[in-house]
């Protein structure tokens, strides 16, 4: 029996095996290791490591004080590896983690695509994902995309098995949704969204499935409500999970907005991403130094609502723009011609797959209502980096793109003649 269940489960290692291999091989042939970049991450984890607690300069780099612009998870977890590595090499470490995270992912995908449809359409998921560039680079960044996809996918998974019957089941789902609102603020969305699906799936038995999602929202809510007290005692304002929220808003909504992080500047796009950024407030620094993140979040508020009084049109427009970019790519940012045909591959498929799964009846609502989610609140907060925001909702496109795969090869069956 053992060896029957290594033999079956020998296509799926191989899967995840390539996947890891092709991480490890860009990792170490086509990009640097030991690479270090100045942004927000690394800016906490250093600070952390080194004893000055949990501080940055924010999104501007204007004032370098307490923070709550990103949520703990990430910087904290290379915060330890600084601590245990040193600098560089916790940089080398962290990335190592990274890849083996996307492998993880890998696994997650074929996971998910079993449980709802087969498991040949589970393979060819997990195929799919390994081969993917844009998840194989983004293993190599230090930012928390690997991580938080991973935790969208753990949660799907164990949404999809959820049992109104056992509190281990609900106690795992609520740590994975803990985890993933300490690592980022857009996870916040799953908690009702969760609910109410499970809800709905399991009304049959209302009141069992109410007490498990309690369970489930208490343990999520032990996680991050330390965080969100945390932020209310040190800015003396209601910061639940980040600051910053009105600042995303101001930056893909003024006179200057493309829809994503590139801003104009006297109507042209400057040279780079960071001198649009920095033509655009340099005439704000002076009011915005004295401030602290939720006073400076509360300036952008007002600069916010200013521009959509004055340039309700422009604002309207912008939300198609940024809708557009978010579920294709932007034209600013430098993108692969290969990772556009792999992405059009699998959103073409993917969209075939899920007519038919609706057609068919499968379990895909969780799929339908992570779409619809991520790509609504990006397209009010803005894709600042495009396909990079959309990455945790890709291994589900990829889930119905190997199922739309497996209709179309399946043969015909024609009514034989008489």
């Amino acid at each position: 029996m053992l060896r029957e269940k290594a033999k079956s489960s020998l296509p799926l290692l191989l899967i995840c095996g390539f996947n890891l291999a092709l991480c490890l091989i860009y990792l170490f042939r086509f990009s640097d290791p030991f690479y270090f970049i100045n942004h927000e991450a690394t800016q906490l984890a250093w600070s952390l490591a080194t004893g000055q607690g949990y501080v940055g300069a924010g999104g501007l780099h204007i004032r370098y004080a307490v923070s709550a612009l990103l949520q703990p998870a990430y910087p904290c977890l290379l915060a330890l590896l600084i601590v245990l590595f040193k600098l560089p090499y916790a940089l080398l470490a962290m990335r190592l983690l990274q890849i083996a995270m996307t492998a993880a992912l890998c696994l997650t995908t074929y996971l998910i695509a079993a449980e709802v449809f087969d498991r040949k359409t589970g393979l060819l998921a997990a195929l799919v994902f390994s081969l993917y560039l844009p998840f194989i680079f983004q293993a190599t960044l230090i930012w928390d995309t690997v991580l938080v996809s991973l935790l969208v996918s753990l949660a799907v998974l164990l949404t999809l098995k959820f049992d109104n019957k056992s509190v281990w089941r609900s106690l795992a789902l609520g740590l994975t949704l803990g985890l993933a609102v300490l690592t980022n603020a857009v996870t916040l969305i799953l908690l009702p969204a969760i609910g109410l699906y499970l809800l709905v799936r399991y009304r049959a038995d209302g009141w069992r499935t109410v007490r498990h999602l309690l369970i489930v929202l208490a343990v999520a809510a032990a996680l991050f409500l330390p965080w969100s007290f945390r932020n209310i005692a040190t800015y003396n304002g209601f910061i639940p999970v980040r600051s910053g929220f009105w600042g995303v808003l101001y930056s893909t909504n003024n006179p200057d907005a493309t829809g994503t992080i590139w801003l104009k500047h006297g109507g042209r796009l400057p040279a780079s991403v960071n001198e649009g950024i920095t033509l655009h407030f340099r005439p704000m620094i002076a009011e915005l130094a004295p401030l602290d993140e939720y006073q400076q979040d509360r300036y952008f508020k007002a600069k916010l609502f200013a521009f959509i009084a004055s340039r309700p049109l422009d604002f309207v427009r912008l939300l198609f723009v940024k809708f557009y970019y978010f579920i294709w790519f932007n034209p600013f940012d430098r993108v692969e011609p290969f990772w556009l045909l792999e992405y059009l591959f699998i959103l073409i498929f993917g969209v075939t797959g899920l007519y038919r799964a609706v057609k068919e009846k499968k379990r895909v609502v969780p799929f339908i209502l992570l779409f619809v989610l991520f790509t609504g609140v990006y397209t009010v907060m803005g894709p600042l980096y495009n396909w990079k925001y959309r990455l945790p909702v890709e291994p589900f496109l990829m889930v119905l793109a190997a199922f739309g795969l497996q209709r179309l090869a399946a043969p015909v069956n024609r009514p034989s003649r008489p």
